[in-house]
């Protein structure tokens, strides 16, 4: 099977830049419940912008995914999307700021590629912007930013 990788990176930006939005503006309250432990985080945004971008992902390249708030895979055969919706949950309700929208592509249970897009104290402009390109998870190159 041929991957369309550019099909899948503007599904990824398009997906990251709709959670992103609903971070920005919530259309539920918080609702704010621990996890693991009092650091450990999960918040009603959380769980809407996991849904968001499941839904989109399926709709757009029928590809299973992973997400910290729920969504479950039965394996990592072939290509699965891994999501963090508000990766910096502890930050994203103290603050609103320093948090991140964080999705990854695995491909047989190897980072891919994975975006992200981060609001931070130092950019006070929400819009996400890409650099277009998947970035590679090895050889300190990380990520690729989508803020």
């Amino acid at each position: 099977m041929t991957v369309d990788m550019e099909h899948l990176l503007n599904a990824a930006i398009e997906a990251v830049r709709r959670g992103m939005n609903i971070a920005l503006h919530p259309p539920v309250e918080l609702d704010v419940h621990t996890k693991a432990n009092r650091n450990d985080l999960v918040t009603a945004v959380d769980k809407a912008i996991e849904a968001d971008i499941a839904s989109h992902l399926h709709a757009v390249t029928g590809l299973p995914l992973l997400g910290e708030e729920g969504h479950a895979v039965d394996s990592f055969a072939g290509l699965v999307w891994v999501l963090d919706p508000i990766d910096g949950t502890m930050n994203y309700v103290e603050t609103h700021r320093d948090y991140a929208v964080s999705l990854a592509l695995c491909e047989d249970g190897t980072w891919r590629g994975r975006r992200r897009c981060r609001r931070t104290h130092l950019s006070r402009d929400p819009r996400p912007r890409s650099v277009g390109r998947w970035g590679s998870s090895h050889a300190g190159n990380g990520c690729v930013n989508v803020s």
